[in-house]
């Protein structure tokens, strides 16, 4: 996720089929998946069934917050789906405006879900800040010009090799604050 606010920890494994209905959870959450199946299909069972039981980074809440309070724009850009992103958002308490998902083309690494964003708002593209735990999220925002910070949170929070792209990297989110 573009602003990565959740993470997918405690979301079912696939097994090796990779069929939405067959997750395998010592959590229950094959249940869960097993629901949305017949509310979403098969695509975005998985996705679904994660967003239901996924936790925030740590202090995503706050620095949100804080950023509010300071009159800092924020946005999500995500390769979710606009029914999952909402359904973490609602989940959590949290409302970003706007909120960019995969149904809004073009999609991430494609340059426009940034700009598109900066334009919508309003915002100087020089002064955006693309915060983001994956590839593609420093691709989009080396594609758009604007920087990037890289939360480390996969694989234990070591450095992976395109961590280079990004302006700043980061294992907590309250790092953000400062700059």
């Amino acid at each position: 996720s573009g602003c990565s606010i959740a993470s997918g920890r405690e979301e079912p494994e696939r097994n090796r089929a990779g069929h939405a209905g067959d997750h395998v959870d010592r959590h229950g959450a094959d249940r869960v998946v097993n629901a949305e199946v017949l509310e979403y299909g098969h695509a975005d069972a998985h996705e679904m069934a994660a967003a239901a039981v996924c936790r925030l980074h740590e202090g995503a809440a706050e620095v949100l917050a804080a950023l509010r309070q300071r009159g800092v724009l924020t946005a999500l850009l995500t390769r979710n789906s606009r029914g999952c992103a909402t359904r973490i958002l609602r989940r959590h308490g949290l409302s970003l405006d706007p909120v960019v998902t995969r149904e809004d083309a073009p999609h991430k690494p494609h340059p426009d879900a940034i700009l598109n964003i900066v334009r919508r708002t309003g915002m100087d593209a020089l002064q955006t800040l693309m915060v983001g735990d994956y590839l593609y999220d420093l691709q989009t925002a080396q594609a758009a010009g604007v920087d990037a910070a890289l939360l480390l949170s996969r694989d234990g929070g070591r450095r992976p090799a395109y961590a280079d792209m990004a302006r700043y990297c980061v294992r907590s989110l309250r790092e953000l604050l400062p700059l």
